[in-house]
């Protein structure tokens, strides 16, 4: 359940904003950087994913 909540925080952020945060409101809203973009996220959600999944 948390790895899709989380790729699904990441999904709505990336198309609302064209990038993804490092941080997040509660509601939601990427709270830093205000300029540019966090890429560990990426990396974090696709392996939370596969390993969610896994049998």
């Amino acid at each position: 359940e948390l790895a899709q909540r989380t790729a699904a925080l990441l999904a709505d952020d990336l198309r609302a904003t064209g990038r993804l945060h490092e941080c997040y409101a509660d509601d939601g809203l990427g709270l830093w950087p205000q300029r540019g973009t966090f890429m560990s996220w990426n990396v974090l959600a696709m392996t939370m994913l596969r390993e969610s999944t896994a049998p």
